[in-house]
């Protein structure tokens, strides 16, 4: 686990390196993707406000309010991953840890729903806390996430934006 983890550091570190040698502007990276997807890095506070402003002053369900819901749902699924196994919660808390930091004013929680995706030890979590309940809690957590998936579904053959 630790050389993974050092390998992606690492991995990371090169990159940096590289656009500071080759590039001669080591956050010239961050400026293009930022101007490109109309992001800003903010503080968590400002994040979360930022998106609970979005999904009351809408008045209704949108892309917002769902994603404000996947990214509070994720980030208690994350602390209770860390009851399991603290590398479980140290990685779903890295996934985690990009979609509190940065903001875009239109869609403050852009893309966390897809983010999410890849943080495992969320679902192993939710797996064991079912695998605990009746069998009729376990079919509506399938019902409720197949249901979002036909309407994401929907909304991605009628050609809107669901990433």
């Amino acid at each position: 686990m630790l050389a993974v983890v050092a390998a992606g550091g690492l991995a990371t570190a090169a990159f940096f390196i590289y656009l500071a040698l080759g590039v001669h502007d080591p956050v010239s990276w961050f400026t293009r993707a930022s101007l490109q997807w109309q992001q800003r890095t903010t503080w968590p506070g400002e994040t979360l406000l930022t998106a609970v402003q979005k999904v009351v002053g809408a008045g209704q369900l949108t892309i917002n309010s769902f994603d404000l819901a996947v990214l509070l749902g994720f980030t208690a699924l994350t602390i209770a991953a860390f009851r399991v196994r603290a590398g479980y919660g140290l990685f779903a808390a890295l996934v985690l840890l990009s979609s509190w930091f940065h903001i875009r004013a239109d869609f403050p929680l852009v893309s966390v729903s897809r983010y999410v995706l890849s943080a495992f030890p969320c679902f192993l979590v939710l797996a064991l806390w079912a695998g605990r309940r009746p069998r009729w809690v376990h079919l509506a957590i399938i019902l409720f996430w197949v249901s979002w998936l036909l309407v994401w579904t929907l909304q991605s053959v009628r050609g809107n934006w669901v990433g």
